[in-house]
């Protein structure tokens, strides 16, 4: 009998044991993650974050969040000074704010270096709202391709790894590079001197009219959407007074009103023929753009004139 209700019982156990092994524990594993995955790395939010520098292959670059210039809500402070592009830099705060855990690897790892965290690949210093900071080290990638190993005080995490994206970029990806910014809608004059004479547009009613003769609508938006699509392809941000006097007279100007105003100065070096350099905004640097890309706003008053329908000839 003895043996029997020890048979029993082990009986008993081994199915005790399976279930917590097959029903239990994977359930507790997979709820585990599952809430995991709900976790976000840091507990503030996107407007928390006033500043954030990010070292590892490239130079250290730092942007600084801009309370009180709407207009310019992010800067660059290092390596250089200057506007940041606020969709990329807010699109990076966001997604840092946001950052997901897949799952906690060792809360407490003893050796950092299979998780390409000595040293860590890349380090996101956040400064947030009331001096508080948080720091991200940046490993390398999943084992199985999923997500970035990444270190958060003691803790390595793997977190998804939308991030990379942003780490890899180089500096002209973190600037603004476009000349203008303005919204074609709102102009409401445009005013160009350059190779082709003097043109003056006006807008009044929706309809626009130039040295005193009706201009084409369409015309006017396609070159406003050709200008305010303009970008640098190289950037001059020292010296650039002395740069500017250099560079002799401009040869083509364009001025913008639409409330505010957009204006930008153009120059040509013979040296350089491939390439036109535009002044906008003290605040912005000099920009270099391909002479091909300057062709399509350099416009006669023959382009934005509206073509009559035979209709519409006098007799």
């Amino acid at each position: 009998m003895r043996f029997k209700s020890t048979l029993f019982l082990a009986v008993v156990l081994a199915a005790l044991c399976a279930y917590l092994y097959f029903i239990e524990f994977p359930g507790n594993e997979k709820k585990k993650k599952e809430e995991e995955a709900k976790q976000t790395v840091f507990s503030f939010s996107e407007s928390d974050i006033t500043q954030i520098t990010i070292t590892g292959a490239i130079k250290p670059i730092s942007l600084l969040k801009m309370l009180d210039h709407p207009e310019t809500p992010w800067k660059i402070t290092a390596p250089i000074e200057t506007v940041a592009d606020e969709n990329v830099a807010s699109s990076f705060a966001s997604m840092l704010a946001r950052l997901k855990i897949i799952r906690t690897v060792d809360e407490r790892p003893s050796d950092l270096t299979p998780f390409g965290l000595n040293p860590p690949f890349h380090s996101i210093r956040m400064i947030l709202k009331g001096s508080n900071n948080d720091l991200l080290e940046v490993g390398s990638d999943g084992m199985a391709g999923n997500g970035l190993y990444a270190r958060v005080g003691n803790a390595v995490y793997l977190v998804e790894s939308g991030i990379k994206t942003y780490l890899s970029k180089p500096l002209k990806e973190w600037r603004r590079q476009e000349l203008f910014r303005f919204v074609a809608p709102d102009v409401q004059s445009i005013h160009i001197e350059g190779p082709a004479g003097k043109i003056a547009l006006f807008k009044k009613g929706g309809a626009w009219t130039g040295n005193s003769e009706k201009a084409d609508p369409s015309k006017v938006m396609s070159f406003l959407g050709v200008l305010s699509s303009l970008r640098g392809d190289e950037f001059i941000d020292e010296n650039k007074t002395e740069t500017i006097a250099g560079l002799g007279d401009p040869f083509f100007r364009v001025k913008l009103s639409s409330g505010t105003v957009a204006e930008g100065s153009f120059y040509k070096v013979a040296t350089k023929p491939e390439w036109i350099y535009a002044a906008t905004n003290p605040d912005m640097p000099i920009y270099n753009i391909s002479s091909e890309r300057f062709e399509e706003i350099n416009k006669p008053w023959a382009y934005f004139k509206q073509d009559l329908s035979p209709a519409q000839i006098p007799q």
